[in-house]
C-alpha cells in the first residue's frame, strides 16, 4: 500500500509540474504598446517578415517566437548578401533574442545573431555555397521549427541518414597521498598518527548519444572497492524542439549532487550522495530547471524490497553560465524522501522508517570568473528513530545536518586558492567543524595538483573519543 502511495503521489506532482509548464509558456500575451511588440514592428518595418504579417493588437509569446524566428532566417539571408546593416533592426532582434530565449528553444532556433567578423563570417559564406551546391538542396525536407539559419550552423555529417551519434570515452582519477594526526579525550591514547597512498576514486565511461537519445556508461574504482563496480547505467530522451526529458536506469540522483573545489568529498556530498535505479522527468531550460526522479532504494525500509518506493525532486531556481564578459551563478533546492539511502549508509543497509532531507546550494562566480563562492546544506527533516540511528547513545534517534562553504580564488587559469568551512551536525564520525585551504596548479591539460590542509574540531558524536585532528592531502587528478 506504501508503494502504490509513492507511486500516486510522484505521478501527481509530475503532472501538476508539466500543466503549470504548459500552462506557463504559450499563453503569456504581447499586447501592442509595449516594448517587446514595439521591437516585433521593428523587424517588420525592415521587411524581415516576408509574406507573414505581424499581428495586430497582441500576440503570444510563443507566436512572437515565430515571428522572431522568421525574422533570423530573412535577416541571416540579408546580411551575408550585404542586403541589412540597419544597427535598429539589429538592435530589435538582439532584444527580442534575449527576452525570448526560452519560447525560441522550444522552436529550436538559434539565440545569436550571425556574426559579421573574422572566421565566423567566411564560414557562413563558405556554408552558403556549399548549400547552393548541393543538386538536392531544393527538395531539403524542413524538420518543423526549422529556419535558413539552422542549416548554416549545421553539424557537418547532414549527409548521413541517421544524423551524427557521437561516441565519447572518459576516465577521471584522483591519486591521494595524505597523513594526519587525531588527538583525542577520555582515553589513555593522547594522539595517533597516519599515512597512506591510494586511488581516492577512479571513474571510467562512455556516452553515446545524437542529440535526441544517448546512452551512458561508468564502472567505478576505489580504495575500498575489491572489483570493479558498474556505477551508472542509463538511458536518456531530450525532446528536440522542447526543454523536456526522459530518463531511465541506475545513476546519481542530482539531489546533494553538487561542485566542491576541495579534494577529498565534503560532508555535505556524503550526506545527500545517492546512487539508485531510477525514473526521471524534467525541464531543462537555459536559466532554469526542474527534475522529479521515482526510485528503487538501496536501504530497505522494513520489509520493503527492489521496489520504487522513494522520490526526489530537485529545482535549479536560477543559474548563467560564468565566462569573461559575465558573472555567473546558481540557485538549487531538492528534497529526497529517503536521507538513509545516500552512499555512505550512515544507519546501515535497513531502517524502519524513511526519513526525508532538504538541499540548498547556491554558487556565484565573478571577476571575469576568477573569484567562486560556494555554499551546500543539507538538512534531514525529522528525527531518526533510536533503533536506527543513535550515535551519541542518548536513547533519542539522530538528525543528521551538514553544510559546506568555500571560497575560491584562480589568479590566472592554471593556478587556485581556496578556503572552506565545513559543519556537520549529529553526523557520526565526522568533525562537527572543519577549516581548510587550498593550493591548486593545472600540471598539464590532463593532470591536475591540489594541495590541501583541514583542521577537524569533534563533539560528543567521535565515533572513538577524537578531539581535534590535523590533515595534508596531496591529491593528482587524471581526466580525459
Amino acid at each position: 500500500m506504501r508503494f502504490v502511495l509513492s507511486v500516486l503521489q510522484f505521478a501527481l506532482a509530475a503532472v501538476l509540474l508539466f500543466v503549470l509548464l504548459a500552462a506557463a509558456q504559450p499563453f503569456e500575451r504581447v499586447p501592442a504598446g509595449t516594448e517587446a511588440y514595439d521591437h516585433l514592428a521593428v523587424i517588420d518595418g525592415a521587411g524581415l517578415l516576408g509574406d507573414m504579417e505581424l499581428p495586430a493588437g497582441e500576440l503570444s509569446r510563443l507566436e512572437a517566437a515565430v515571428v522572431i524566428q522568421r525574422a533570423l532566417k530573412e535577416y541571416g539571408s540579408a546580411t551575408l548578401l550585404g542586403l541589412s546593416d540597419s544597427v535598429e533592426t539589429e538592435t530589435a532582434l538582439g532584444w527580442l533574442l534575449t527576452e525570448f530565449a526560452d519560447e525560441l528553444a522550444q522552436l529550436g532556433s538559434p539565440v545569436s545573431l550571425p556574426q559579421h567578423d573574422g572566421s565566423t563570417y567566411s564560414e557562413l559564406e563558405q556554408r552558403v555555397s556549399y548549400l547552393e551546391e548541393e543538386e538536392d538542396y531544393d527538395d531539403y525536407e524542413w524538420e518543423p521549427g526549422e529556419t535558413y539559419l539552422d542549416q548554416l550552423y549545421a553539424c557537418e555529417c547532414e549527409e548521413e541518414e541517421e544524423g551524427c551519434v557521437d561516441v565519447d570515452i572518459y576516465g577521471d582519477f584522483y591519486l591521494q597521498a595524505y597523513g594526519d594526526s587525531t588527538s583525542y579525550v577520555g582515553s589513555g591514547t593522547e594522539s595517533s598518527e597516519s599515512s597512506d597512498l591510494d586511488l581516492y576514486w577512479g571513474e571510467l565511461g562512455v556516452d553515446a548519444g545524437d542529440g535526441t537519445w544517448s546512452g551512458h556508461f561508468s564502472v567505478l574504482f576505489d580504495d575500498d572497492a575489491e572489483d570493479i563496480l558498474a556505477n551508472e547505467y542509463y538511458g536518456r530522451y531530450d525532446h528536440p524542439h522542447s526543454n523536456y526529458f526522459l530518463m531511465a536506469g541506475r545513476a546519481v540522483l542530482p539531489f546533494g549532487n553538487n561542485d566542491f573545489y576541495f579534494p577529498t568529498y565534503p560532508i555535505v556530498n556524503d550526506l545527500g550522495y545517492t546512487t539508485a535505479k531510477t525514473l526521471g522527468m524534467g525541464w531543462e531550460a537555459p536559466s532554469w530547471g526542474i527534475s522529479g526522479w521515482l526510485y528503487n532504494p538501496d536501504v530497505n525500509v522494513g520489509d520493503e524490497e527492489d521496489k520504487f518506493t522513494d522520490y526526489s525532486f530537485v529545482l535549479d531556481v536560477t543559474r548563467r553560465e560564468a565566462d569573461e564578459c559575465q558573472d555567473g551563478w546558481r540557485v538549487t533546492a531538492g528534497y529526497n524522501s529517503h536521507l538513509a539511502n545516500h552512499d555512505v549508509r550512515i544507519a546501515g543497509d535497513a531502517v524502519t522508517e524513511r526519513n526525508g532531507a532538504v538541499n540548498v546550494f547556491a554558487r556565484y562566480d565573478w571577476g571575469g570568473n576568477r573569484y567562486h563562492f560556494l555554499v551546500d546544506w543539507t538538512h534531514s527533516l525529522d528525527e531518526f528513530e533510536a533503533a536506527d540511528l543513535d550515535a551519541d547513545g542518548d536513547g533519542v534517534g539522530d538528525q543528521p545536518c551538514a553544510m559546506n562553504t568555500e571560497f575560491v580564488y584562480e589568479p590566472c587559469p592554471d593556478n587556485l586558492w581556496g578556503v572552506s568551512y565545513q559543519h556537520a551536525c549529529q553526523v557520526a564520525g565526522y568533525a562537527k567543524d572543519r577549516y581548510g585551504l587550498l593550493y591548486g596548479k593545472r600540471l598539464s591539460e590532463l593532470a591536475m595538483l591540489k594541495l590541501a590542509y583541514s583542521h577537524g574540531e569533534y563533539n560528543e558524536f567521535a565515533l572513538n573519543g577524537e578531539d581535534t585532528d590535523d590533515s595534508l592531502v596531496a591529491e593528482i587528478n587524471l581526466s580525459f
